[in-house]
């Protein structure tokens, strides 16, 4: 296949690759390196989505410095690819593994087929369109081992389901039928299950059956944009090889008040006050991997677990990759909120060891709340997270 490509009036090979190990989240980060006969490198990161978006994250740089055997987040990269890197794929709660060229091409060529028009405000992307079209056709055998390089271990039934029914409900059929067994009859039958993109907000799962089979029941919330559903199925699961019977029992439509009522959990917050007007920057420097959106009050920074382990608990909740976010508001408030209690006190514990106590913020006091407040709080149009408590409407 071919393994070079023309740029800057050289050409450059493959040299290595490596990806994050969160194909079953849906995402994944890539690392290539590529390199000319007169020492040029050329490091490539990416951004795969493969539920809606496709090849949505792509830079391009060009270096003569060493950069290492491999490209993962450890290695003596220039601090400028490092901090792109680090901003593209430190969120996705992953770590980095080798993979083999065709098994790079294998990555880009699927995710350019869920939206080929991903593509086309990627800057200087042209060079890379003979290694994602045309599609190049792969064995079961050969995607399989794709998935099982890029997962992590599996090491409960509740893992096997939540992670099937993740990709299930993105309509990300290529990974859903991983979790199935060899002897599953007409796997083709999941995609007939869901018929639209939606996302799993909240899984429940009963064991009905124990024994060499294991039967369950899994209660699935779904939010559709503008509807919410309660789906109901009955699924098979042989422990160590996979799932060999879906059956969906029950669907019911659920209104937001109900489905808020069904994702209702303690948060835990920080309420500090900035006293250092360029925290706020030094903070998103410091913190590349975090993400970052504006609201009208004030800059929103969600940190996400290094693991995405939270797929192995029951109840599973969308939300549970999420360590902690963080809220600057326009009044110069900073309000830190997490659902553990273990987190928040660990920020704590980092402040004021680091001097950032001293230095940056005054401590204001430390709230808890029965019903998850800090996103109503970020995108009302209160800059006081006291004054938005006193109106908010539980």
């Amino acid at each position: 296949m071919f393994r070079e490509f023309n740029a800057y009036n050289r050409t450059f090979s493959f040299v290595s690759a490596e990806a994050t190990n969160t194909r079953m989240m849906g995402v994944v980060g890539v690392v290539a390196k590529f390199m000319s006969d007169d020492g040029k490198w050329i490091i490539q990161i990416y951004h795969l989505d493969y539920e809606s978006y496709g090849i949505d994250g792509y830079h391009m740089f060009v270096t003569e410095q060493k950069t290492g055997p491999l490209g993962g987040l450890s290695d003596e990269m220039p601090e400028e690819i490092l901090t792109t890197l680090r901003g593209v794929t430190g969120g996705l709660g992953g770590i980095f593994v080798p993979i083999l060229f065709d098994e790079f091409c294998y990555l880009l060529q699927s995710a350019y087929q869920v939206d080929k028009k991903s593509i086309d405000y990627l800057v200087d992307f042209e060079v890379m369109m003979p290694f994602v079209e045309p599609l190049t056709v792969q064995d079961k055998s050969f995607v399989k081992r794709v998935f099982e390089k890029l997962r992590p271990a599996i090491i409960n039934d509740e893992a096997i389901i939540n992670y099937f029914m993740m990709r299930l409900f993105g309509c990300d059929f290529e990974a859903a039928k991983v979790f199935l067994m060899d002897t599953f009859e007409t796997p083709e039958a999941i995609e007939q299950l869901v018929n639209e993109p939606c996302t799993l907000i909240k899984n429940t799962i009963v064991m009905l059956e124990d024994g060499e089979k294991r039967m369950y029941r899994a209660s699935a919330l779904v939010d559709y944009e503008e509807k919410y559903q309660l789906l109901m199925f009955k699924l098979t699961v042989t422990p160590q090889k996979g799932i060999d019977c879906i059956i969906l029992e029950d669907q019911l439509k659920v209104s937001s008040i109900e489905a808020s009522f069904n994702l209702n959990k303690p948060e835990y917050m920080l309420v500090l006050h900035a006293t250092d007007a360029f925290f706020e920057r030094r903070f998103e420097r410091l913190n590349p991997e975090f993400m970052k959106q504006h609201y009208r009050s004030g800059i929103l920074f969600m940190e996400f677990n290094e693991d995405n382990s939270h797929v192995n608990e029951n109840p599973y909740y969308l939300n549970g990759d999420l360590y902690a976010i963080y809220f600057f508001t326009t009044s110069g408030q900073l309000v830190i909120g997490s659902f553990s209690k273990e987190h928040i006190n660990e920020i704590d514990r980092i402040f004021n060891e680091s001097g950032t106590y001293d230095d940056s913020v005054s401590f204001v006091c430390e709230l808890r709340t029965d019903y998850p407040v800090m996103y109503s709080f970020a995108q009302s149009a209160y800059d006081n997270i006291f004054e938005f408590l006193e109106n908010y409407q539980f």
